[in-house]
């Protein structure tokens, strides 16, 4: 498993993020441009490639697992059940307007999934900590994995991301116990605030993991 932190300070700057989404009214939906930026081998230069489209959900809480494709957060939701990525899918979940999504169960990536997730001012503007993910688990990471479960992988391009893991679970990463591990953890921008339960890693693994 490998863990890629980018900048190094765990709360980064707009200047810095690598991803940003524009909203655009098209008629009665709205297109959405995706903005993929990352550095050349020797980190000196930002290569951008982008893509366009009205193919996105809207989330809302009626959506308790997300499959392969985009969700848009453009209204604040509360789940009161865990939110799931699909076995295997690779989710992007792009945050809009500063709108919240808060859970008090978890967001659960489970092994061979991915979810990406994507800060984005409401004007369009880059603007790394636009919407907000505020996530707990008292039964694992807030976003990860339950207990003795592995992690798929996690990468954060930006927007406000708090974190809370239960007790001796990370805050973004895994749950605790041996059987327990992750298979990537990768952020390139957003304002960051992970913290984990009593001896949990804020973000990486749960106590008594070997992985």
């Amino acid at each position: 498993m490998k863990a890629i932190i980018k900048p190094m300070s765990i709360l980064l700057s707009a200047m810095m993020i690598i991803s940003v989404f524009t909203i655009v009214p098209v008629g009665a939906a709205a297109a959405v441009t995706c903005v993929d930026r990352t550095w050349d081998a020797d980190e000196k230069k930002i290569v951008e490639t982008s893509t366009t489209t009205t193919d996105y959900t809207s989330l809302s809480s009626g959506i308790t697992e997300l499959q392969t494709g985009k969700y848009v957060l453009d209204s604040d939701v509360t789940y009161s059940k865990r939110l799931r990525v699909k076995s295997g899918a690779r989710a992007e979940l792009i945050l809009v307007n500063d709108k919240t999504l808060k859970n008090d169960k978890g967001i659960i990536v489970p092994e061979n999934a991915t979810l990406t997730v994507y800060g984005q001012a409401a004007s369009g503007d880059v603007k790394a900590d636009s919407g907000i993910v505020d996530a707990y688990n008292p039964d694992g990471a807030a976003i990860g994995a339950m207990d003795e479960e592995k992690t798929g992988s996690i990468i954060i391009m930006g927007g406000t991301v708090k974190a809370t893991g239960g007790t001796k679970d990370a805050g973004i990463g895994t749950g605790k116990n041996h059987s327990s591990g992750f298979e990537e953890i990768a952020i390139y921008g957003g304002n960051i605030t992970a913290q984990g339960g009593k001896c949990g890693a804020g973000i990486g693994a749960g106590r008594a993991n070997s992985s």
